[in-house]
């Protein structure tokens, strides 16, 4: 048995705890190790552990701590304008995917939520009343709370996919490392030293309102040229209508222009959808050279749908961005795409629920028994 373990079941130590409080300790300390070590043999746990292998095998059987994806479900919705709308489909789709994997509500550790709004301290809802002003008087936390009865937790999207990178991804290992979503607007997440920051009020990573073109298009905001307005893709989608308006050839009509489709052409070669997707890789360049220089990353990441564009983004991207930044903080920058496609916001979610449940055995499945006030003897 680990020296930790004995101190807190020996009698005649600083603390002595009943049974099922030791079984708890034990799966505790090999969750962490799983998680810390990646796959081992119930050997080698047992021999890291000092635990017997029978032990090792009670535990383990239940556990699977790789983030593997049961259950998949994608639904476009305007999640900042229609707060009421929102709550309904995220709980309907919430019960839906616990339904269909199979899983009994006994079973779940927790649900994790991403949202397009940094964790404002202070806040009800957690959400940033500037940015998500049509949430005041909604709590989709609470909402999902009382119908999953289960923990909820929710962070920033850019946040998670930071974390998701982090842990799963491209930035694996790195511990400074800043994950770019490019979406409908765009927004960062940042690990430093090895945890998501946000900052001592919770925006940390909001870029958007960076200026990208001094001299570009007014922004809500007041200031022009904003990154989250140049580069976001309802601006990017109206550029492309106004040249196909004023006569530019061009195999994308106004019928199917998604960014998914922009997307497309701009990889099947098409002029102005080539043209777009530069320009806005020049000017996300331009933002990430501001962070490489302030935070000096290890890797950069880039997310969201803008990402899947590879090259025809990267390059003008890196361009943009090693000509900016200083040389000595930009050359051991990596610049990458996300490895986990879509669904890296939604992986940091559970991974941010499996960090919880780390740090508070009560989250742990068939790990909530009710404390007894003389299980534990100070």
């Amino acid at each position: 048995m680990a020296p930790d373990a004995l101190e807190e079941s020996v009698p005649g130590t600083s603390k002595t705890l009943d049974v099922a409080s030791v079984r708890i300790h034990h799966r505790r300390m090999l969750i962490r190790l799983l998680w810390e070590s990646g796959d081992m043999s119930r050997a080698e746990v047992a021999r890291q552990t000092g635990l017997s292998r029978s032990t090792v095998s009670s535990i383990v059987a239940i556990t699977n701590l790789r983030c593997e994806v049961r259950e998949w479900q994608h639904k476009r919705h305007d999640a900042r304008d229609d707060p009421a709308g929102t709550i309904k489909l995220a709980t309907e789709m919430a019960l839906d995917a616990l339904h269909s994997s199979g899983l009994s509500f006994e079973r779940l550790i927790g649900v994790g939520l991403g949202m397009p709004s940094p964790m404002v301290e202070g806040e009800p809802n957690g959400l940033s009343s500037v940015i998500m002003p049509k949430w005041a008087g909604y709590d989709l936390r609470q909402a999902l709370r009382r119908v999953i009865r289960a923990p909820v937790f929710m962070d920033n999207d850019a946040n998670l996919g930071a974390l998701a990178e982090h842990w799963w991804g491209a930035g694996r290992g790195e511990k400074h490392l800043v994950y770019i979503k490019l979406a409908t607007g765009i927004g960062a997440g940042l690990v430093l030293n090895g945890e998501v920051y946000h900052g001592s009020s919770g925006i940390a990573g909001e870029v958007a309102h960076t200026s990208g073109e001094p001299d570009g298009p007014l922004c809500s905001c007041g200031q022009r040229g904003c990154l989250g307005l140049v580069t976001g893709s309802a601006m990017m989608l109206q550029r492309v209508r106004e040249q196909i308006e004023a006569g530019r050839e061009s195999s994308l009509t106004d019928g199917d222009l998604t960014p998914s489709r922009l997307v497309e052409a701009a990889l099947a070669g098409d002029g102005l959808a080539v043209e777009t997707v530069q320009r806005a890789g020049h000017v996300i360049g331009i933002g990430i050279a501001n962070l490489v220089n302030v935070l000096d990353p290890g890797m950069v990441v880039l997310g969201g749908e803008l990402s899947s564009a590879g090259h025809v983004l990267l390059g003008p991207l890196v361009a943009s961005a090693r000509s900016r930044a200083l040389s000595t903080a930009i050359a051991p920058t990596r610049i990458v795409t996300t490895q986990l496609g879509e669904r890296d916001i939604v992986l940091g979610a559970a991974t941010q629920v499996l960090r919880e449940a780390l740090r508070d055995e009560r989250l742990l499945i068939n790990a909530r028994p009710v404390a007894r006030p003389e299980a534990v003897v100070s």
